[in-house]
């Protein structure tokens, strides 16, 4: 509030490398937020979404069996939703929940999420052990995290 005009330019100079890579972030988001929006509106993706979520009911279940059957544990239930911030998650219960735009992602990046939240039924955190267990089963995890940080945004249906 108290800097004067020329250390306000110089802050801005110095950070403006930094500064265009978060308007370029906000403007990809602001631009996948109007086509999600638009999906929402739009009845012909509503009609894809319903057949979406019910595939991703029948291979998300196959594939969490799958899985469960070679790590161990045991879960609640499953539940498909349309989480905005998470792919998938694990409740204290042993409620596994998955994003059904899953389905949209790479198989191996979706049977990464399962694992993850598998390996969740035995470490109910991020630990190097939590890890450790992921890695066994999919030892390429880095990568497909990172896909889908990098890609998560384009899953839609618009």
């Amino acid at each position: 509030m108290r800097a004067s005009v020329n250390t306000v330019k110089e802050i801005i100079e110095d950070k403006k490398d930094w500064l265009y890579e978060m308007y370029l972030k906000q403007k990809d988001k602001i631009d996948t937020d109007s086509l999600r929006e638009a999906e929402r509106n739009d009845p012909r993706t509503a009609y894809l979404e319903k057949k979406y979520r019910q595939a991703a009911k029948r291979y998300i279940y196959e594939r969490v069996e799958y899985y469960i059957d070679m790590i161990g544990g045991h879960y609640s239930s499953i539940r498909i939703g349309d989480q905005k911030t998470r792919w998938g998650s694990c409740s204290n219960n042993g409620t596994l929940s998955f994003s059904w735009r899953l389905m949209l992602a790479p198989p191996r990046v979706l049977d990464y999420v399962v694992i993850h939240e598998i390996c969740h039924l035995t470490y109910m955190d991020h630990s190097k052990n939590f890890w450790d267990l992921v890695s066994v089963y999919d030892p390429d995890y880095k990568e497909h995290r990172k896909w889908l940080k990098e890609n998560g945004d384009s899953l839609i249906l618009s």
